[in-house]
């Protein structure tokens, strides 16, 4: 049992050097947003597109990207729209994965509190199957 208690203690020490390291990014993650927020002011009132930090040499400069989504939330307009622009080969006919795996693990939850052990498979409707894969990930949580 020495190696399961020593596996063990080194899960729950990772476990929860892990949320600490997430919790300092963070509050640095905090930290830099006004400073990016200053620095791109600075930038633009210089007519700069970077500057290199005296100390490191490093080069901090603006970069740019641009993001595509539906006009006013509209997804069927934007993709009529993008057929009839010829860019029909970036429209998708789709779900949301997330979305349907919810209800599933709804579905899951409910037979299992009536005493049903269920197979995945088994929660898919006939039309589904074979188009649809219900896959289960299995992970280690700690609480206190």
């Amino acid at each position: 049992m020495t190696t399961a208690t020593t596996t063990l203690d080194q899960f729950v020490d990772l476990k929860a050097r892990k949320a600490d390291l997430e919790r300092e990014l963070r509050a640095v993650k905090e930290d830099l947003a006004p400073l990016e927020a200053a620095l791109l002011e600075e930038f633009a009132a210089e007519g700069v597109a970077g500057k290199r930090h005296a100390s490191s040499g490093k080069l901090v400069s603006i970069s740019r990207k641009v993001w595509a989504r539906a006009a006013g939330g509209d997804k069927d307009a934007a993709a009529d729209a993008l057929v009839d622009a010829g860019l029909g080969d970036y429209v998708q006919r789709g779900f949301n994965t997330n979305s349907l795996s919810a209800y599933f693990r709804e579905q899951l939850r409910e037979k299992t509190e009536q005493g049903e052990h269920v197979a995945l498979e088994d929660l898919l409707p006939e039309p589904l199957r074979g188009r649809v894969e219900l896959t289960e990930d299995q992970a280690l949580s700690v609480r206190s």
